[in-house]
């Protein structure tokens, strides 16, 4: 209850019933919009330098699926994405 969604994936729709459901909020950045015009680029440096300090930590970590795959099974992968079942991002190993 009363968490957030981020997502990076602004090609995609997405159904927000649930989200209203469980009375998540969703917040839309627009970030080229701040990069083709450099506005509120001031505080960047100090934001990617907290971000890189919490990553460094481990207190920041990717949501991986539970299926890898090997760069020669990337139809695999792609089938994986697109079924829905995926959880988090797609791990491609050598």
């Amino acid at each position: 209850m009363n968490g957030r969604l981020c997502s990076i994936n602004t090609r995609s729709t997405h159904d927000l019933s649930q989200m209203h459901a469980k009375s998540l909020t969703l917040h839309v950045i627009f970030r080229s919009i701040s990069l083709l015009h450099g506005i509120g680029m001031d505080d960047q440096p100090r934001l990617l330098k907290a971000l890189c300090d919490l990553l460094e930590q481990g207190k920041v970590k990717p949501l991986l699926d539970t299926q890898r795959f090997k760069f020669t099974q990337i139809g695999d992968a792609h089938r994986r994405i697109e079924s829905g079942e995926a959880v988090g991002k797609i791990l491609l190993e050598r």
